[in-house]
């Protein structure tokens, strides 16, 4: 990391990498890899815990271009980094990558919330209420209730 990068990061306010590794400018660029890119480390695929870094350009710090992020586990991090020349990362991430199709990260759909379901959640607190049950004091009393009645309903 050279004379460049080092004016970069101040000019973004970070004195120091390891304060813009702690930020929260950091923090939701993270994030973003991890939700577009996925949790899958590029090079084993095993689960990503951190991102590698394949460009320290003023963009990529900013967040403006995520393409040189790539979601990496900590074994496979400590390998690139093990030499400290950015060209030997670089090198060794495509030499580890160039035969491993990327991942998208799966789509969840998400269920339509059961109005039946809704409702009976709603008797199930006031009848809590009403008989002097405190739910958060026995946690699953809401869902046992909407459960077990559900059931019934789905019995006639």
């Amino acid at each position: 990391m050279g004379v460049a990068f080092l004016r970069d990061l101040r000019s973004l306010g970070f004195a120091s990498y390891e304060e813009y590794l702690a930020s929260e400018t950091w923090r939701l660029i993270r994030d973003r890899v991890f939700a577009t890119k996925g949790r899958e480390c590029r090079c084993c695929g095993k689960t990503a815990t951190q991102i590698h870094h394949r460009s320290y350009d003023i963009r990529v710090l900013q967040g403006d271009n995520l393409k040189p992020l790539e979601p990496i586990c900590l074994k496979c991090h400590d390998h690139l980094h093990s030499n400290r020349d950015l060209g030997f990362a670089n090198r060794e991430f495509h030499r580890l990558t160039k035969h491993r199709q990327p991942v998208k990260p799966k789509k969840t759909k998400q269920k339509k919330p059961n109005p039946m379901t809704a409702l009976l959640r709603e008797m199930a607190e006031i009848a809590c209420k009403e008989i002097g049950v405190v739910p958060s004091a026995r946690p699953g009393t809401i869902d046992k209730l909407v459960n077990r009645w559900n059931s019934v309903l789905k019995k006639r």
